[in-house]
């Protein structure tokens, strides 16, 4: 996982904080591999069910949020933990109001943006891809269910209108 590889490296205390889903927390995905990497590490994890929620209602500019987002964070800040991984690609959305509640020490580190660079990288060392891709080319949003909400909710976190196509698996 890039988003391991990379908080394994930034960390200066060797000790990291993982937020994601219940689902996410439970599987022990984020331990495992972050201690695969370096066994000296110590991992807190937090799960945080009401933020998807939160962020797929548009509630994530509303006062309960801040009080919600402190509540969770509060136990992480307590561990003296150095680095913040956003362990679901639902809470880049909080990410701002999340580093409110943090001492400035603390880096928050999203996995889109790592996941990003780690392609870049890639690309740059195999220019041959280069020539598929065009510069004509555009972006497609498909989901397996296409709802109003979907579209309004995406369209404002991606910055632009999107326009969603159905598609079957």
């Amino acid at each position: 996982m890039p988003i391991t590889e990379y908080a394994s490296v930034i960390t200066k205390n060797n000790k990291v904080g993982v937020i994601g889903t219940e689902g996410t927390v439970r599987s022990g995905t984020f331990i495992r591999e972050l201690t695969k990497l370096n066994n000296n590490l110590k991992v807190f994890q937090k799960a945080c069910p009401l933020f998807v929620p939160i962020i797929e209602n548009g509630n994530h500019n509303d006062k309960f949020t801040d009080e919600i987002i402190e509540f969770y964070l509060k136990d992480l800040v307590k561990k003296d933990i150095d680095t913040l991984i956003l362990g679901c690609t639902h809470y880049k959305v909080l990410e701002n109001k999340i580093k409110k509640f943090l001492p400035k020490s603390i880096k928050v580190i999203d996995e889109r943006k790592v996941v990003a660079n780690k392609l870049k990288d890639y690309l740059k060392r195999h220019y041959e891809i280069e020539k598929v891709l065009s510069k004509k080319s555009k972006r497609e949003f498909n989901s397996t269910d296409i709802t109003e909400k979907f579209e309004k909710l995406g369209s404002k976190f991606f910055g632009e209108k999107i326009k969603v196509k159905k598609v079957e698996i």
